[in-house]
């Protein structure tokens, strides 16, 4: 009863101005404890403890949930983008290496990619400089202990270059402008 004596003898101004102090070190640190909360604000740990439950019933804050900690050297890049066949594209994007989070949207654009880090979609999906129909595609069945490294050798051809995974084996499509150079490759 004393504690309600003493909510009630303060402004809502008053009032509000402690909801706000105790929002602040709550928006710091999501996991701060009421004793914490109490030392820092200056404000018993019961009524504290009543502010809380007061702001939680008029909504005034909400929660728990999950968030990260901001860090200065981590960046993440945003690109939508169109493409013709989105679905080919959203299941190809699912081995792309510093992909955070891809999906399929509807509006202005049919694909959002997160990334690690910038990327050149201009040399990693459907690109041909020249044209596609100046293109030969050239298929190899491939096994190898090492697809990661198979993967990213393939990834600094001029163009896209298509794989599936075959039980044991990985399957690569590349365009080409001259097969015959390819075949020397191999």
């Amino acid at each position: 009863m004393g504690i309600e004596v003493y909510m009630s003898r303060i402004s809502p101004e008053q009032k509000m101005l402690k909801y706000f102090t105790i929002y602040e070190h709550i928006y710091e640190d999501p996991s701060i404890s009421v004793y914490a909360l109490s030392e820092k604000t200056g404000i018993s740990r019961n009524t504290v403890s009543a502010y809380l439950k007061e702001m939680y019933a008029k909504k005034i804050i909400s929660g728990p949930f999950l968030s990260m900690k901001l860090v200065q050297n981590y960046t993440e890049y945003l690109y939508f983008m169109n493409f013709s066949d989105p679905m080919k594209i959203f299941e190809g994007l699912k081995e792309f290496p510093h992909i955070v989070y891809h999906a399929l949207t509807f509006g202005s654009w049919n694909t959002c990619i997160i990334s690690e880090r910038p990327l050149d979609f201009s040399r990693q999906v459907g690109f041909f400089p020249e044209g596609k129909e100046n293109y030969s595609v050239c298929t190899f069945l491939l096994s190898s202990n090492y697809k990661k490294e198979v993967k990213s050798l393939f990834s600094h051809f001029p163009t896209s270059s298509l794989y599936m995974d075959m039980g044991e084996k990985m399957m690569i499509r590349v365009y080409v402008k001259d097969p015959d150079c390819m075949r020397k490759l191999f």
